[in-house]
């Protein structure tokens, strides 16, 4: 897995587009990392809307987010 400082969007887009999930799904599966580790995350209509300007690099995901990202993508 990388290291989270060498996590651009990009990667978060290939790692999505990877496992053949749209956007939505993404939003699903991190709120549910966020869930089952007691954390709080947006609504899913937030997270639908800050995903692609995460993969796009229009804005860059906090730490917690990129946690959750990593959390997701080494459980499957």
């Amino acid at each position: 897995m990388h290291e989270l400082t060498d996590v651009t969007g990009e990667t978060l887009r290939r790692w999505r587009e990877g496992k053949g999930w749209d956007v939505p799904r993404m939003a699903r599966e991190l709120r549910r990392a966020a869930r089952d580790s007691g954390e709080d995350v947006a609504a899913h209509h937030g997270l639908v809307k800050m995903i692609p300007q995460w993969e796009r690099g229009g804005r860059v995901p906090r730490e917690r987010y990129r946690l959750l990202y990593v959390k997701v993508f080494a459980a499957t």
